[in-house]
């Protein structure tokens, strides 16, 4: 299975330490601008999925 970030050409950065909200935050940054609502919401979902993986690991 491709990853999507691959097929975008884009880097993946694990960052198991921060927030679902911190991760938005720094993507926005990254970016240079805010994540429009389409997009913040499904950055969101993907980042309370890797929230709950990393956090799952530490209980």
């Amino acid at each position: 299975m491709a990853d999507p970030a691959d097929e975008v050409g884009a880097q993946l950065y694990q960052l198991d330490f921060i927030t679902p909200e911190q991760s938005l935050a720094l993507m926005s940054k990254r970016i240079g601008r805010a994540l429009e609502k389409a997009e913040r919401e499904e950055a969101l979902k993907l980042a309370e999925k890797r929230w709950a993986i990393s956090s799952s690991r530490w209980s």
